[in-house]
């Protein structure tokens, strides 16, 4: 498992910007939704999947992303690369 994601780190990468740009980036989403009600509509609908799932707010899904990248990242440090100067070098 360990090697498959290290095989595709480059991938990862774009996660990078997605999370040092996560704080600008939903205070642009809460910004747009004032400003704008057809935009903050979509954002609403967006966030009610259906009747039978709970409303989960925009915010939370895209946090979901970040938390996901961390998972991976305790996943390889927790399954054999527990030496931090060698996660980095592989990573």
């Amino acid at each position: 498992m360990v090697d498959v994601i290290l095989s595709r780190r480059d991938e990862f990468r774009v996660f990078d910007t997605y999370i040092s740009e996560y704080d600008r980036s939903m205070s642009l989403l809460e910004q747009s939704c004032r400003s704008s009600s057809a935009f903050a509509s979509i954002v609403r609908k967006f966030e009610a999947k259906g009747p039978e799932e709970p409303e989960v707010p925009m915010k939370h899904q895209l946090l979901q992303i970040i938390v996901r990248v961390l998972q991976y990242r305790m996943l390889l440090t927790g399954n054999g690369i527990r030496d931090p100067q060698i996660f980095k070098a592989r990573w």
